[in-house]
């Protein structure tokens, strides 16, 4: 009896240290990590950096909003694959243009920029609903003469602040555990 009891505590242990609450204005989201995948302390810092540069001559868009990082999660320690982040910005774009517009210049920006590269990529934008919320997902296939990946960036409008959750995949199993577990989190 014991031994049940005790392997009740540590499921349920397991099961809340996979789930988080993460607050955004007035809204609670709550997120329950992919198994398999762990809590980065450090936030992509190398990746986060690169993305800046990549993106720091643009004058159109306000690409240095308030942020607050909410978590950044990793399949395994120092690859640049399986990953996932999370944060909320100040809206300002979204107040600006509407989240339609926005999110259209934020596909003309990512052409514009992996053209520079002569990178080739196939960018797509769709329409989802995460718990009854309205996101926008867009969808980039790089083919990278080194790999080819898939990011994946998310914005929904969340207590009129930017929410944003990017992952970046290099296989189908991992894309659907990830994919999973953020349509199946919840905003209270």
């Amino acid at each position: 009896m014991n031994r049940i009891f005790f392997y009740l505590i540590l499921l349920f242990a397991n099961i809340t240290f996979a789930q988080k609450n993460y607050k955004i204005g007035n809204i609670s989201w709550t997120y329950e990590i992919p198994k398999n995948y762990f809590y980065q302390t450090d936030n992509f810092s190398q990746i986060t950096t690169t993305g800046e540069k990549f993106l720091e001559n643009d004058t159109n868009l306000n690409l240095d909003p308030e942020e607050d990082i909410l978590f950044a999660i990793a399949k395994e320690k120092d690859s640049n694959f399986n990953i996932i982040m999370s944060s909320y910005l100040s809206g300002n774009n979204i107040k600006k243009f509407g989240i339609n517009e926005y999110i259209n210049k934020l596909i003309e920006l990512f052409e514009e920029k992996y053209k520079e590269l002569e990178t080739p990529i196939n960018i797509s934008k769709e329409e989802i609903e995460i718990d009854g919320k309205v996101f926008y997902k867009i969808k980039n296939i790089i083919s990278d003469p080194q790999k080819k990946y898939t990011t994946f960036l998310l914005i929904g409008e969340i207590s009129n602040k930017e929410l944003q959750i990017l992952y970046v995949i290099d296989n189908e199993v991992d894309e659907k555990l990830i994919t999973e577990s953020i349509l199946k989190s919840k905003f209270k």
